[in-house]
């Protein structure tokens, strides 16, 4: 029997040792051996295994091989880079004008925003101005309720 000895990635980047021939059994074993996880910590099962088996097999790497799917168009490098333009031209536009101004959908929009410029949604809050006498009625106020231990009183 010819043993080749295979590290596979897990996860916080812990390496497993899994002999060919050998069974998934033996992997979780070697693995409890190995890293001694608590009682609540989970071990890759069966299927991971097998899985991170036939990923060494075809791709001599046992990572996560990259989706064959349809490739997003519209958060390209070009759309990106006229996004940030247009923020940068007007921030205070929302993310539909954008949109709409930039012939994009209000979603690629967002999806731009969120995962390539970092940016998160916010609603600019808006607050009425302060007079000075509200600095004097609340130090009244607080005054009040602390002579008072806690209980609201009547000022006189």
């Amino acid at each position: 029997m010819h043993l080749v000895g295979i590290l596979f990635p897990h996860r916080n980047h812990r390496y497993i040792l899994h002999q060919n021939g050998g069974s998934p059994i033996a992997t979780q074993r070697a693995f409890r051996i190995r890293f001694a996880p608590g009682l609540q910590d989970s071990v890759p099962d069966k299927k991971i295994v097998y899985r991170w088996v036939s990923n060494f097999r075809q791709t001599g790497s046992a990572l996560k091989q990259t989706s064959l799917g349809r490739p997003r168009t519209a958060t390209g490098p070009e759309n990106v880079a006229v996004v940030r333009a247009s923020i940068l031209k007007s921030a205070r536009l929302s993310a539909r004008k954008h949109a709409a101004a930039l012939r994009l959908s209000v979603r690629s929009v967002r999806r731009i925003l969120h995962r390539d410029l970092r940016m998160e949604p916010y609603k600019i809050a808006i607050a009425q101005k302060l007079k000075g006498s509200y600095f004097e009625n609340h130090t009244k106020l607080s005054l009040c309720v602390v002579i008072s231990g806690g209980r609201r009183v009547r000022q006189i």
